[in-house]
């Protein structure tokens, strides 16, 4: 069984290659978004510099898993976007760690976004959702046009 422990997203990650440990950037919890007033109602793709990182890791530390995960994104107007899917392993390793690097970002007016992880082990069909963070999306207006 594979355990979600947590996931940030940030604006970038450090790995200490000395020590192993991960040191997170910037955490963001708010994306401004700069848009001409028409524009402002329209659902767009924006452009993001991010990283979610996660760690997960094995239920129980005796016992190897592997299964995937997926990266959904609910707009504020509660579309749904699948993501990437990822290989999780944890049949060599007791814990894995994921570094995402978004350049893009589906926004479909201002609001409250979701990002979620999806699991799918590797016995199972179906997905289930292991954790879901927040994003408020604020749209500043602009005379850009």
């Amino acid at each position: 069984m594979i355990h979600h422990v947590w996931s940030v997203l940030c604006e970038r990650s450090f790995l200490n290659k000395e020590t192993n440990n991960l040191s997170l950037i910037e955490a963001v919890e708010q994306i401004n978004v700069a848009l001409p007033v028409a524009a402002a109602e329209a659902t767009k793709e924006v452009a993001v510099s991010l990283e979610l990182t996660s760690l997960w890791s094995r239920a129980d530390l005796a016992v190897g898993a592997f299964g995937h995960a997926r990266l959904v994104v609910w707009t504020a107007s509660g579309a749904r976007r699948i993501g990437s899917e990822t290989l999780i392993d944890l049949r060599e390793y007791r814990r894995w760690r994921m570094r995402s690097t978004m350049t893009s970002f589906p926004v479909s007016g201002p609001g409250l976004h979701w990002m979620a992880y999806e699991l799918k082990l590797s016995d199972e069909e179906t997905w289930r959702e292991v954790t879901r963070l927040p994003v408020e999306v604020v749209f500043l207006p602009s005379d850009i046009t």
